[in-house]
């Protein structure tokens, strides 16, 4: 029996309806399920945590070349199916649950159809996690906000977050006519690796916090944004930050415009500026205009 009558002969069996808010398009070709096996780079040393683990076809790939598979579902009647399907690959786990929220044991390498519900906030959530490799399916559009430059409709934060310490490879194009319900859109294999940091960066926790702001009002001159920073997430009087800012670069640049780098000197320039008030260096010691960029 091929995949796709066997996934419907599955959903037929066990009463499952697919949801559309969870994003469940299940994979109905083989020759897809063996080549993400094949650029995972897989062997039986590898700790596997797989994403949406539907069906249980691509968990059982798997877990025939990895020590350990742990498989996340967060659909309870679907959890069901995958302990009845795969009671007999013991270096399955399956784990229900929320991936974004719950304790995740020790793993190196992840591997999932992602579903494209939560493809934004998983990916921000992995830039925490260390990891040897990564490949997922990704919805097209999404893939393309990873890789957008700067100026681009779709460049935002997310963009620029895995930027600053990932590499990001479209490995094919994938049909939509290998998922049973047919999704919309087409979509992408995509690898993800992790590297050093592509800028420095004093602190990245308020980097982070910093993009998540800024992007907030993305065709706004950075001037401004900062402006509205400093008053809204800093408490700090209008004036003051209009003084405080004078020596941040790229002042007249809207944020849309400015590149990951440049999101790196800026940020560093505000975090100089805050960490000076507020240890009392000084009333205003911030970077000046002829000063170094780190």
């Amino acid at each position: 029996m091929d995949l796709f009558n066997e996934t419907k002969s599955l959903l037929l069996k066990y009463r499952i309806k697919p949801k559309r808010r969870l994003g469940q398009n299940f994979c109905v070709d083989y020759d897809l399920i063996k080549r993400i096996v094949e650029f995972s780079k897989i062997d039986n040393n590898d700790k596997v945590l797989e994403i949406g683990a539907g069906l249980g076809f691509l968990t059982k790939a798997l877990s025939n070349v990895s020590e350990k598979v742990l498989a996340f579902e967060i659909d309870h009647r679907l959890v069901n199916l995958l302990r009845d399907r795969l009671c007999n690959q013991k270096n399955v786990v399956i784990i229900e649950g929320d991936i974004l929220k719950v304790q995740i044991p020790k793993f190196n390498k992840i591997v999932a159809n992602l579903p494209y519900s939560i493809s934004s906030p998983f990916i921000l959530k992995l830039l925490k996690w260390r990891f040897d490799n990564a490949v997922f399916t990704l919805q097209y559009e999404f893939a393309r906000k990873l890789l957008a430059l700067k100026g681009e409709n779709n460049y935002g934060r997310i963009t620029v977050l895995t930027y600053y310490k990932t590499d990001i490879k479209i490995l094919e194009r994938v049909s939509r006519n290998a998922f049973y319900p047919q999704p919309k859109v087409d979509s992408v294999l995509v690898q993800i690796k992790l590297r050093p940091p592509s800028f420095e960066v004093i602190n990245e926790p308020f980097f982070v916090n910093y993009i998540n702001f800024v992007f907030t009002q993305r065709n706004k001159k950075l001037r401004n944004v900062l402006i509205t920073f400093f008053r809204k997430k800093m408490g700090i009087k209008k004036t003051t930050a209009k003084q405080m800012i004078q020596g941040i670069h790229f002042l007249e640049s809207r944020v849309r415009e400015l590149s990951p780098e440049e999101f790196g000197i800026t940020s560093n320039q505000t975090y100089q500026c805050l960490t000076s008030m507020f240890s009392g260096i000084n009333k205003i010691n911030c970077p000046t205009k002829n000063s170094h960029d780190q």
